[in-house]
């Protein structure tokens, strides 16, 4: 079904306007000029898979933090996960909701599990999507936050407010190390960043 994640496949996402807490979802416009320009620094530094198009998308911020978008960044980087979810998932942050809407139908899904920090975000995503069970806590708690003895056939791990880098990729190993007994397989967001990319100092 997935085999070829599309993005004019993309899903819109659920939930577009509301307010929680410190955490705030609303619509944004990315004009043609603005657009033209990105697209053009990522070209200058090699970043062309972050490249984006003119038009109306949703964000999610806490403050002026942005913490995620619909734009087709966020999608063309969360088609790993919409590949490779199969049986029982479990992802590590709930965002948007952009990857449930891609898999909570997938013929060989049998189930996700949600772990995400912020309560304000379950708050206005959760809703949405009744068949998904969402756990209030810190994937770095995992053990004391599943059911004991619970295993999963695929882990999505997508925490990281910026996209992740060399400060970062000890943080993934070790959630990794930490799931390898409940998780079949691990992958997680912009997973080569991390390991290839540079440090922020």
């Amino acid at each position: 079904m997935l085999d070829r994640v599309r993005l004019k496949d993309r899903p819109d996402a659920r939930v577009t306007s509301a307010t929680a807490g410190a955490h705030r979802i609303d619509q944004f416009t990315i004009s043609e000029d603005e657009a033209k320009f990105h697209n053009l620094r990522c070209m200058v530094h090699g970043n062309w898979q972050d490249r984006v198009d003119p038009g109306k998308y949703t964000r999610l911020r806490r403050g002026g933090t942005i913490v995620m978008t619909d734009t087709p960044m966020e999608l063309r980087s969360n088609r790993p996960a919409a590949r490779c979810a199969n049986g029982d998932v479990l992802i590590a942050g709930l965002g948007l909701g952009l990857l449930l809407d891609w898999i909570v139908d997938k013929p060989d899904v049998g189930s996700v599990t949600v772990i995400e920090k912020e309560r304000d975000v379950i708050d206005m995503v959760a809703p949405a999507f009744p068949g998904v069970t969402v756990i209030h806590g810190d994937i770095h708690d995992a053990k004391k936050l599943l059911p004991k003895g619970k295993r999963f056939d695929f882990a999505w791990l997508d925490i990281w407010d910026n996209v992740p880098n060399g400060d970062d990729w000890e943080e993934i190993k070790k959630l990794r190390r930490s799931l390898c007994r409940r998780c079949t397989q691990t992958l997680a967001w912009r997973e080569e960043s991390a390991r290839y990319g540079r440090s922020r100092a």
